[in-house]
């Protein structure tokens, strides 16, 4: 085969893929509409029902003792952790105060701090740790 030839074919190919391809898009865009235009009323009374449904659920009677009950428990547990919460506060706040007002004492349960170390730098005084 000689180029020009290889060259219509290839023409040939591209221009039936595109053609199978403008197809295809048009098919999709077709059945998506149709399924859009058949599926809204459905759906949308589906919605309808549904949402009937759950509001009748909520708004019923022992659905609503059980949230009144949840919120009574709620606000009892919030309560109890807040009061534990203002407890440890007032606590830390006491040691802190405490700590402040110590002068720096030492604390009793603290060890004493090592002794410092003794001096290197020679007074002349009999040190013989600095010899040249």
């Amino acid at each position: 085969m000689t180029l020009p030839v290889i060259w219509v074919r290839i023409e040939r190919d591209i221009q039936r893929h595109q053609g199978v391809v403008h197809v295809n898009k048009l098919l999709l865009i077709g059945a998506a509409a149709a399924g859009y235009v058949l599926g809204t009323k459905a759906g949308r009374e589906r919605y309808e029902q549904i949402k009937s449904q759950s509001s009748k659920l909520w708004n019923s009677e022992p659905v609503q003792q059980g949230v009144h009950e949840a919120e009574g428990v709620a606000k009892h547990a919030a309560s109890a952790a807040g009061s534990k919460v203002a407890d440890a506060a007032s606590t830390a706040g006491s040691k802190v105060a405490a700590k402040v007002r110590s002068d720096d004492s030492p604390d009793p349960h603290e060890p004493p701090p090592p002794p410092p170390p003794p001096s290197s730098t020679g007074t002349g005084t009999g040190s013989t740790s600095n010899i040249n």
